[in-house]
């Protein structure tokens, strides 16, 4: 719980905080046939591990609780791969978060962005080892970082290019509309028009 001294220690020395963030993209390059293996039995670990916890909780007969449990599983993985939390490691409180700051909470935020980071670590795992074995059987196409800003960089000046079109096409109808179809040679003065009347 923040208390008026936390509230009042970051009012007057504000600390950063992290963010969560949406991924959208993940580095697809073919990895070492050994790795992927090793990832996909860590994967299926990790799916017995999760099984093993949510089927004695689940008070449903066998087959239920298994399809419940594996759209739970699902639906984690796929948080995890979207969701990234990212604490600031710089301002975790004491000793690298084992103590609170009692002047500050944006160190409670940072402990809870890490805790949330730990928490999807499983999920983030399984997700992209699903995506390495896909890019191993050729099922998606090989990505690297700098190719999928570049993408977003051409889809950004694409935007603003047709932002800048449609501006344009604004600003001409709307001389059009207060100039009454006459050349540039022929504009007349606003004022013009307050002798002419």
């Amino acid at each position: 719980m923040v208390g008026w001294y936390e509230i009042v220690g970051e009012r007057t020395s504000p600390q950063k905080a992290g963010s969560v963030r949406l991924n959208t993209f993940y580095a697809t390059r073919k990895k070492s046939p050994w790795l992927v293996a090793v990832k996909v039995l860590g994967m299926f670990v990790m799916f017995a591990v999760g099984y093993g916890l949510l089927l004695p909780i689940i008070p449903l007969p066998l087959w239920k609780s298994m399809v419940l449990s594996s759209g739970l599983m699902l639906v984690y993985v796929g948080i995890a791969f979207f969701v990234r939390p990212e604490p600031n490691g710089e301002n975790m409180g004491f000793a690298g978060g084992i103590f609170n700051d009692p002047t500050q909470y944006s160190d409670n935020m940072n402990r809870a962005l890490w805790k949330a980071h730990c928490m999807l670590g499983p999920g983030r795992f399984i997700s992209e080892t699903v995506l390495d074995c896909c890019t191993l059987l050729g099922l998606t196409a090989e990505r690297t970082e700098e190719e999928h800003l570049w993408e977003q960089q051409a889809k950004e000046d694409a935007a603003l290019k047709k932002d800048l079109e449609r501006l344009r096409d604004r600003v001409a109808e709307r001389n059009e509309q207060q100039h009454g179809g006459r050349t540039n040679g022929q504009l007349e003065l606003s004022s013009a028009r307050l002798f002419e009347e």
